[in-house]
């Protein structure tokens, strides 16, 4: 397993009572969870049970930037907190980026929401898709809206998948996208 690519997942989480159970089942449902590099930029109130009570094993904690670094590891997966209490949150988008200054060079990227879940094999999958991709573009990149759920009746998961296709530039040399 020491040629299994790694994959560098950020997530970005405003007090989303949906991070525990989106970390388990991307965990669960992995391939290779020992390949998993995962950032989380976490706003809530800095209280680290909640990782500690799902049995993720804390193994290191920090400062990173002048936050809050806790690391841990479940299942082989490398988890990285920066925990920033949600006054301090500054949006999104800074969120995103907070938890992408952990990146270090994995072969793959995956942003995802604090609310996803995942199927079976997502990970090799991912990366199969991605390599049959490169015939058509040395970079390609794999976007879409995953497909929705309600936490209380996983069983109704739906399944369908809105890519989002490029449609063109506007004036201003903005990108546009289109569902599809």
């Amino acid at each position: 397993m020491d040629n299994v690519p790694c994959v560098f997942v950020s997530i970005a989480s405003y007090r989303d009572s949906e991070l525990i159970p989106t970390l388990m089942d991307m965990i669960s449902q992995s391939s290779s969870p020992q390949s998993l590099h995962i950032s989380i930029c976490w706003q809530c109130d800095e209280d680290i049970s909640i990782f500690l009570d799902q049995g993720i094993q804390l193994t290191q904690e920090r400062l990173h930037h002048g936050y809050n670094l806790y690391l841990f590891s479940y299942r082989g997966a490398v988890i990285q907190v920066i925990s920033v209490h949600y006054y301090q949150s500054q949006g999104a988008c800074w969120a995103r980026h907070i938890a992408e200054t952990l990146y270090d060079n994995e072969e793959y990227f995956l942003q995802i929401d604090s609310h996803c879940r995942f199927i079976s094999c997502w990970d090799s999958q991912m990366i199969e898709e991605l390599n049959n991709l490169t015939v058509f573009s040395p970079k390609p990149i794999l976007t879409c809206y995953p497909p929705s759920y309600q936490p209380d009746k996983l069983d109704e998961k739906k399944s369908d998948i809105i890519r989002l296709m490029f449609r063109g530039f506007s004036q201003e040399k903005i990108l546009q996208l289109s569902p599809y």
